[in-house]
């Protein structure tokens, strides 16, 4: 990971301090976005907030008002997009609704989105450093991809991804904390 940066040189909005928190914060805003809409447009609802973000280049006190930037943006961005689906499908739906279940995380305290960002974050840095054809592995069955898919999109046997995913959990089961792990058994 890259070293961390002060709100300073973020402040600075150059090409290094954009590449360091798109390389920071994408996945787990997609992942964040996810829990919100789904899969389908989660991705787009992140780049969505990054472009916007490049593009005022606003100033931030601190790294937790940055934080609670991108998580708000991010969380805005994706209920516009329900509404916006709405509209267009001709439904009247109450957002809250839409939101409500076990990954809500509207009504959660700042405190819990940050600790779910550093499990995250944690979860990343760890899977980041297994062996690439275990990484691979990973970032596929993450994305929902059965071992067949997997198999087939990386030519690999079936029978290899199920090696290299037990193989990857022994090696998690060592660095990961339990949040860390509890959460890496759920998205798979």
């Amino acid at each position: 990971m890259a070293e961390e940066r002060t709100i300073e040189q973020l402040n600075q909005w150059d090409k290094s301090a954009v590449d360091w928190l798109y390389d920071r914060f994408y996945r787990v805003l997609v992942l964040y976005a996810v829990n919100i809409i789904g899969n389908e447009e989660a991705q787009d609802v992140v780049q969505d907030v990054f472009l916007r973000l490049v593009q005022l280049a606003p100033q931030f006190e601190s790294h937790a008002s940055l934080k609670a930037y991108l998580y708000n943006a991010t969380h805005n961005k994706a209920i516009s997009l329900i509404r916006q689906r709405n509209r267009n499908e001709g439904h009247v739906v109450n957002i809250e609704d839409a939101k409500e279940g076990e990954f809500d995380k509207a009504d959660e305290d700042t405190e819990d989105v940050y600790h779910k960002e550093e499990v995250y974050q944690h979860l990343f840095e760890s899977i980041d450093r297994l062996p690439q054809r275990q990484r691979e592995v990973f970032l596929l069955a993450m994305k929902g991809k059965r071992n067949a898919e997997i198999a087939e999109q990386l030519g690999i046997a079936v029978n290899t991804v199920k090696v290299m995913k037990r193989r990857g959990f022994a090696t998690l089961r060592k660095d990961l904390s339990p949040d860390s792990l509890i959460l890496l058994l759920t998205i798979i």
